[in-house]
């Protein structure tokens, strides 16, 4: 994941593996690209969509000591939920 913050928002592209899958958008074979928008409040939470703002993955989270974000993965359907770490 490459993060930019400018004030109070955040922009930015990821990376992940498709297992047993094959994805139009091979930019490495195998792997799925995403670009991330998002915000990070005065108190520091961090909320995060995939494709600029559309029905897109949410990452919601915080970083904790200053280099590691912690949180929470959600699909755009909120089916899926996985505990993150970065």
């Amino acid at each position: 994941m490459n993060l930019v913050k400018i004030n109070d928002t955040l922009y930015g592209d990821y990376f992940f593996l498709l297992q047993g899958k094959d994805t139009c958008r091979k930019v490495i074979p195998g792997w799925q690209y995403d670009p991330l928008t998002g915000n990070m409040s005065e108190n520091g939470v961090i909320v995060i969509r995939e494709n600029q703002g559309e029905k897109g993955a949410v990452f919601t989270g915080r970083f904790q000591n200053g280099s590691t974000l912690t949180g929470t993965w959600e699909s755009n359907d909120g089916g899926i939920k996985v505990p993150s770490r970065l």
